[in-house]
């Protein structure tokens, strides 16, 4: 015996009550028909007496709608993408449609693919944060790929925090350049003049944090210093391997070591964290650390770690609601909407 049941039709609760299936579909459905209160009540018992449940699939074709939207994600790991992904979620859950979350594991040539996937199960619309490769030549190929793709599609969409690119779309995304510019007046401001800089440079992001990190220097009479500027990648191993620079540029051979860091992930930042443990570096003792994100994965961490914040529900909601604008108003022009980032201050940079 199978456990489980076909699934009642209209077809069937007509049959059972003697009426047609548009008198049916007109009761379950609240809209006016010429029928009887009690033939309406039948209807309305023998559909709860089997368990019937109306077909979204078939309601969508009617509707020419399926009330979904779908969202690529780079990293779901990530603590920031998955609380993106998370508040995005609940958000697009409160005005009845369902998120459909797909992963690209930072490859943009898996971009195109899923994008094609979201596309095919008639998606509303898309909410789409590109990949990076940590090949700056593959990534730009990927990304022309994607940008083409995405032109073609007619399908209203958003780029979100990744928002680079020649593609003339909706953008959201916070400001990148003033964040880092935030995260270095932070220790500037506490008297550091000697500070460096771990970022991913193979992406805009990283680079454009890069330009407040310098920007913040010269405007406080620093002399950049690009070999104080170590790359990484936006994972904790990347920040773990950065760590070993910054502690020769802690205790080098010969000029004035380094005082501060700023990190420009908080994956990176927990690397950066481990490794200094193993090394008997302190934070702040030794040396003063800025974060950047101000996700929960630095919930733990002692001292508490000052950071750039990113607040992850305004990016949402804003994203959503520049989707929504875009899906009832396809003729308008596109916008950038560019948030401010704000310093969370903590106890891992110390005066000097």
């Amino acid at each position: 015996m199978s456990g489980f049941e076909r699934r009642t039709t209209l077809k069937d609760i007509a049959a059972e009550v003697g009426l047609s299936v548009t008198a049916v579909s007109q009761t379950l459905n609240n809209r006016p028909i010429r029928l009887s209160e009690e033939n309406k009540q039948r209807i309305r018992e023998v559909a709860k007496k089997r368990n019937y449940r109306a077909s979204a699939v078939a309601r969508s074709l009617a509707l020419r709608q399926t009330n979904t939207l779908g969202l690529l994600v780079p990293d779901i790991e990530n603590p920031f993408f998955a609380s993106l992904a998370k508040s995005l979620e609940e958000t697009a859950r409160k005005t009845g449609r369902v998120l459909i979350i797909v992963n690209s594991n930072d490859d943009p040539a898996a971009d195109c693919n899923l994008i094609n996937m979201l596309v095919e199960r008639e998606v509303d619309g898309l909410l789409v944060i590109p990949g990076n490769s940590p090949h700056q030549g593959d990534s730009a190929a990927a990304s022309s790929d994607l940008f083409d793709l995405l032109s073609g599609i007619h399908k209203p969409f958003v780029l979100v925090d990744r928002i680079s690119g020649p593609l003339i779309c909706d953008r959201v995304a916070f400001d990148n350049e003033r964040g880092g510019a935030m995260g270095t007046d932070a220790l500037v401001e506490r008297g550091h003049r000697h500070i460096a800089c771990v970022a991913n440079l193979a992406t805009v992001n990283g680079r454009q944090r890069v330009r407040g990190y310098r920007d913040s220097l010269n405007r406080h009479g620093i002399e950049f210093d690009e070999s104080l500027v170590i790359g990484s990648d936006y994972h904790e191993s990347g920040g773990y391997e950065a760590a070993a620079q910054l502690a020769e540029l802690l205790r080098p051979k010969d000029g004035a070591p380094i005082t501060g860091v700023i990190s420009c992930s908080d994956m990176m930042t927990l690397g950066i964290i481990n490794r200094f443990r193993e090394d008997g570096i302190s934070v702040p003792g030794d040396c003063s650390l800025v974060s950047y994100d101000n996700s929960r994965a630095l919930n733990f961490s002692n001292p508490g770690i000052t950071a750039v914040a990113q607040e992850v529900p305004s990016l949402a909601d804003t994203a959503l609601r520049v989707l929504f604008h875009r899906m009832e108003n396809v003729e308008d022009p596109p916008e950038d909407h560019i948030l401010m980032p704000h310093l969370v201050e903590r106890d891992s940079v110390r005066s000097i």
